[in-house]
């Protein structure tokens, strides 16, 4: 059962000695029970089940002014405000629709959890919406549709799932396979892809630092920011492979933006050469593409961000708790082995060249070579 933060706040004023308190720490005591704040560094949201005619299936029950129980809808106004009483001590509306953007970014992992409780709440908006246009969407221009109509299927009602999700949906099945035929398309046309490039974001990039200087707050606490700083840098990279011609004339791009489990984001992105800057032969790669620790006295700013950002490891009998290993076996193939000369295996594969140098980086105590060196381009690197 929730009260409202404004109930809890009179009686406060009422009565100073009431044991009914709030506590900004980690946890709040009320009647004389305990209620703990999110403490997990994984906060998520678990949607069980399919789309159907009743979208709002959170069971949210509140006690009224006259003790009277009562269900109200996630997209209720106040209830933001009687879940998050910290973050809206006034009992103000925490959502409904075109409501006016207001800063709650303070708060470490409840506000991750408020993130996670507001995405879910615009997502049912947004799949009601859908529901309620069943009479639009349903129509004939739907290929199986007409397909089981024209094999003389009268009643079509229950063909595919009761609710159709259009293509806008974004995350939808439709949405998925647009994207996934567009991409497609673009391997008829071009080729395949001839570069493969993991843009990652970095907590520690100098903006980061910046925005959160003077604060007690740590990068995953302001999943905001990371995500809009990451987005305009994304788009600055896109930009610079292909107006600033890096590895040569792009003709296309494709890309698609992934989550780690700790929050930071990622992109993977192919891109499809010109025909003149396809790299014909493997002597073409050395130049563009390194998977060797660089020596220390001819660069020492390559060196230092190859320790730090593209060293692989320690894993196997040196770290069985690497995320690397399932089941005691390495799943990322590393370490590789030591090879002279940059060669392409039958399926097109490329095998970096990784020499046995001698040169090497210590991490947590252990020496590392140019076996465990994740491939990478000294340019972007630097």
């Amino acid at each position: 059962m929730v009260k409202s933060y404004r109930m809890v706040r009179d009686s406060l004023h009422e009565n100073p000695d009431s044991n009914l308190k709030l506590r900004l720490i980690g946890e709040r005591e009320q009647d004389g029970r305990t209620y703990n704040l999110p403490t997990s560094s994984e906060v998520a949201a678990l949607i069980v089940g399919d789309i159907h005619d009743s979208i709002e299936k959170r069971d949210i029950i509140v006690e009224t002014s006259s003790g009277l129980l009562k269900r109200i809808s996630e997209l209720h106004p106040s209830y933001l405000a009687l879940r998050y009483p910290l973050l809206f001590p006034y009992g103000d509306d925490g959502y409904r629709v075109d409501i006016l953007h207001r800063v709650i970014t303070s708060s470490k992992r409840l506000f991750q959890q408020f993130l996670v409780d507001g995405y879910t709440m615009i997502e049912s908006e947004r799949l009601f919406f859908i529901c309620k246009q069943q009479k639009i969407l349903r129509c004939e221009t739907y290929e199986n549709l007409r397909d089981h109509q024209a094999h003389g299927s009268t009643d079509i009602s229950n063909v595919g799932q009761r609710v159709i999700l259009p293509s806008s949906f974004t995350g939808g099945a439709r949405y998925m396979m647009q994207n996934y035929l567009d991409a497609m398309s673009l391997c008829k046309w071009f080729g395949y892809p001839n570069f493969f490039i993991t843009f990652t974001c970095n907590p520690k990039w100098p903006e980061v630092q910046r925005f959160l200087k003077d604060t007690p707050l740590h990068p995953e606490d302001r999943p905001d920011i990371l995500c809009r700083l990451f987005k305009i840098k994304l788009d600055a990279f896109i930009k610079d492979l292909r107006e600033n011609e890096v590895f040569g004339k792009v003709q296309a791009v494709v890309y698609t933006i992934e989550f780690q489990k700790r929050g930071l984001p990622h992109s993977h992105i192919c891109l499809f050469m010109h025909s003149d800057c396809k790299l014909p032969t493997v002597e073409y790669i050395d130049p563009l593409i390194s998977a060797e620790i660089p020596n220390i006295d001819e660069d020492r700013e390559l060196f230092s961000l190859v320790k730090e950002f593209m060293i692989h490891g320690p894993c196997g009998a040196e770290n069985f708790n690497c995320p690397c290993m399932v089941d005691g076996k390495w799943s990322k193939n590393f370490p590789k082995q030591f090879c002279n000369r940059t060669s392409v295996d039958p399926d097109g594969f490329p095998l970096y060249r990784r020499r046995n140098d001698g040169n090497f980086v210590e991490k947590s105590g252990v020496q590392l070579d140019n076996r465990n060196v994740v491939p990478y381009n000294k340019y972007l690197l630097k």
